[in-house]
């Protein structure tokens, strides 16, 4: 058995070797091929992670009239509380409101001057309130407004971040789909080079073929260097890419940082922690791709 394993690994790199430019022109396709559904892939993940991010910090203040009572807020903390999607509510009275003003402001001496010279506190009580969901944002804001606790509230702020994630959202698709279309175009033309690949092997060794069919040789033996052959073709394919992938990952990781700056989020250290996953996909993905087309040419072409 050893030795009929060895014969194949033999044949197959003969194979290769003899369609050395044919070999080379399918691993190429193979490398675009797998690195743009990478590179898709990628780009999918590192906009979701930023999303999650982004998420955590959108929030909605409500700011009530300086004249509302403490005890009527806090009943309007309770309705907002169980209202769906909501995960947190916080209370910031006036008083802390203004201790905050007064830290944010602690180098300008005219601010704090004026806040001095006020016979009272003129900054609202207000509610911090958070979602589990970006989407939950505008259904909160119309249940609290249909609601009898509505008129306590002066201004309703919503932060910025739900435009921000609504338009990475919305270039994110559109890199996607374009992504999977060039992939899908890329998997067909690779699909249709290994075919032939395989087919022209197959031609070039009918001769021998027909002596190993005369000769008693099983089906394996005969098929089995042109599959390994496609194996080869598919692992090459997918190391090839791994190191181009790390490569220009590493070299802009950079430009990625200071491009998602303040989101706490850095994609050398997420797919390097994630590198064997990353690689097996890769392998697998490649030696799959490459060896199905070898069997359809198997099929069709190699008859034993």
């Amino acid at each position: 058995m050893i030795v009929g394993i060895f014969r194949t690994v033999k044949y197959a790199l003969q194979n290769s070797w003899r369609n050395l430019w044919l070999s080379v022109v399918t691993i190429f396709l193979l490398v675009l091929t797998t690195f743009s559904i990478t590179l898709v892939v990628g780009l999918n993940v590192m906009v979701q992670q930023v999303i999650r991010a982004v998420e955590s910090n959108v929030e909605i203040d409500l700011l009530f009239h300086t004249y509302v009572p403490e005890a009527d807020i806090l009943e309007a903390q309770k309705f907002v509380n169980n209202l769906p999607g909501v995960t947190q509510v916080i209370y910031i009275s006036q008083e802390q409101a203004l201790e905050t003003y007064r830290q944010d402001h602690a180098g300008d001496a005219a601010i704090i001057a004026t806040l001095d010279e006020l016979d009272e506190n003129v900054l609202p009580a207000s509610l911090t309130v958070r979602a589990d969901e970006i989407d939950k944002y505008q259904d909160i804001v119309s249940a609290f407004e249909g609601s009898e606790y509505a008129d306590l509230v002066d201004v309703t702020n919503s932060s910025d971040s739900e435009d921000i994630i609504r338009n990475i959202r919305g270039y994110t698709d559109s890199v996607y789909k374009i992504g999977l279309a060039v992939s899908f175009i890329f998997i067909v033309i690779s699909v249709i080079v290994i075919f032939n690949t395989i087919r022209i092997a197959i031609y070039n060794h009918r001769e021998s073929i027909g002596i190993m069919k005369l000769v008693g040789a099983t089906n394996w033996f005969i098929r089995g260097p042109f599959l390994f052959e496609g194996v080869i073709l598919g692992a090459l394919a997918a190391c090839i890419t791994l190191i181009i992938f790390y490569g220009l990952l590493y070299l802009s990781n950079p430009q990625i940082t200071a491009f998602f700056a303040g989101y706490d989020f850095s994609a050398w250290t997420y797919f390097v922690t994630r590198g064997y996953q990353v690689i097996v996909l890769e392998v697998v993905g490649g030696v799959l791709l490459s060896v199905i087309s070898t069997m359809v040419a198997i099929t069709r072409y190699l008859r034993v």
